[in-house]
């Protein structure tokens, strides 16, 4: 990579930096209302394992709340700059489009990560010292759940971004960008989840259900991102 693309990229990374100010001062506000839910918890709660329910129950809130800030980012970053006119002034510099959708998707995974390291961590770690008191089969129970629950929260942040990105793509509006992918994913897992319900009768407290449930909205995220992406780079307009 020349010396002039990486300047480049460096430049569209500064600028989607700005244009992504908002929903990180949104995430910020999450993090710190949920952790200090969690730090007021010792005074509402008995006990050690009080106080790990309620830090559990706070970066549980925080990590899924961040994971519903990604429709927020698929929806800023084509139809935010576009209602800016900051996209009429990217296109008169010497970059590719390709170039900037990988400015976007680099700098909206670099603020969206440090938050889910961080909850996800905080969540792990303190129900880890809860299973130290719980027999072999109930640990096994747990981690198949934890994972399930993480597969179908990857799920449904991949659908919040694409369905936000390819809505993005048509639109000049952020808010409804984010607002439309936000509720078409929720109606995709819930009618997915009511499909796959008979199964819980004969795979009870199986991780399998919850996979199949996660299979749809996944691959609407997915869809949603090269659709969008797709479409963008051939437009015409910026």
């Amino acid at each position: 990579m020349s010396t002039s693309t990486l300047q480049i990229i460096r430049t569209l990374i500064a600028k989607d930096w700005r244009l992504f100010r908002a929903p990180i001062f949104g995430l910020l506000i999450v993090a710190l209302v949920a952790w200090l839910i969690a730090l007021m918890a010792p005074r509402a709660s008995h006990g050690k394992e009080g106080f790990d329910d309620w830090r559990l129950f706070a970066s549980a809130v925080a990590l899924h709340l961040t994971g519903v800030f990604a429709a927020v980012f698929g929806g800023i970053s084509i139809a935010g700059e576009r209602n800016a006119r900051t996209g009429d002034f990217v296109s008169l510099l010497p970059v590719t489009r390709r170039q900037i959708i990988f400015s976007k998707w680099m700098v909206s995974a670099l603020i969206l990560f440090p938050f889910v390291a961080f909850h996800a961590a905080v969540a792990t770690l303190t129900q880890l010292h809860r299973w130290k008191s719980e027999q072999m089969f109930e640990l096994q129970h747990d981690l198949a759940d934890w994972g399930a629950q993480a597969v179908l929260w990857l799920g449904c942040t991949t659908s919040f971004f694409g369905v936000a990105w390819l809505a993005g793509s048509f639109s000049s509006s952020a808010v409804i960008s984010a607002c439309a992918s936000i509720a078409i994913s929720l109606v995709v897992v819930m009618v997915s989840a009511f499909v796959t319900d008979p199964a819980t009768h004969v795979l009870q407290d199986s991780w399998i259900v919850p996979f199949l449930t996660t299979i749809p909205v996944f691959l609407l995220g997915m869809g949603g991102v090269i659709s969008g992406t797709l479409y963008y780079l051939k437009r015409i307009e910026p």
